[in-house]
């Protein structure tokens, strides 16, 4: 399965994009394709670190979950909307487990949407994870399937925090990139399978290719399209120190 951002949630996709990786057993960002300015990081691994917080097994700045009701499962045909149940005090978002038993799309309310083909039925790869906000009075979810389309759907009320960067000897924050924006050193996976941390600053040259920030969106897409075919930019990743190299970092 793959997945798709529309272009008016791409700015969020690309805080979340290491958040949403830590979320096991959650199918990672790095997987799924994104359109127009997003589509460089499509091929992302970014990835945990060794640090957590307070041992739990998150990064500084990963998003806590905490389960707050049953997951109630279905199974559906095409278009549908799911109803979760009363609602939970304290339940800020729903998670969403999806499995296509057919090929073709599921769309998500915030415009997300993810693409299983006639070979993902029955892998792994039919399935995928996502979390969406909830407000106090929400009780339904719609997803928007294509018609004739069979998915199995488990959906839970959670409560969702986002944790507080760390900060290391020199003052620097590191973590997951957040609603806060993206700390000092962004935790990656290297290509040698080391996870580490890549200095934000270095992810955001690699992202406009080798260069500075983009001027407009029109900008943004014609650099894209400029280095289609191109070889791809490394960067270097380090442990939390910013100092000690660990591996590399490559962004196509």
């Amino acid at each position: 399965m793959t997945a798709t951002i529309d272009p008016e949630f791409a700015a969020a996709l690309r805080r979340s994009l290491v958040a949403e990786s830590l979320r096991a057993p959650r199918r990672p960002w790095w997987r799924r394709r994104a359109t127009t300015v997003l589509a460089v990081v499509a091929g992302l691994s970014i990835a945990g670190g060794a640090a957590a917080v307070g041992g739990t097994g998150l990064l500084p700045g990963g998003t806590a979950v905490t389960q707050k009701a049953a997951p109630v499962t279905v199974t559906r045909t095409g278009p549908a909307t799911l109803d979760l149940g009363p609602h939970v005090d304290g339940a800020n978002a729903v998670d969403v487990q999806i499995t296509c038993l057919d090929a073709g799309t599921v769309r998500f309310p915030d415009g997300a949407w993810s693409e299983c083909s006639a070979a993902d039925v029955g892998t792994t790869s039919a399935w995928t994870g996502y979390q969406l906000p909830l407000g106090p009075d929400d009780t339904t979810i719609t997803i928007d399937a294509s018609a004739g389309m069979r998915w199995r759907a488990v959906t839970q009320y959670v409560e969702a925090h986002a944790t507080a960067w760390a900060t290391n000897a020199d003052g620097y924050t590191y973590g997951v990139a957040n609603d806060a924006g993206m700390p000092d050193l962004v935790s990656v996976m290297a290509t040698n399978g080391r996870a580490g941390y890549a200095w934000n600053r270095d992810l955001r040259w690699a992202e406009n290719g080798g260069g500075g920030e983009p001027t407009s969106p029109a900008d943004a897409v014609a650099r894209q399209k400029a280095r289609e075919g191109q070889p791809p930019v490394s960067i270097p990743v380090y442990e939390s120190d910013g100092v000690t190299v660990v591996g590399e970092f490559t962004m196509s």
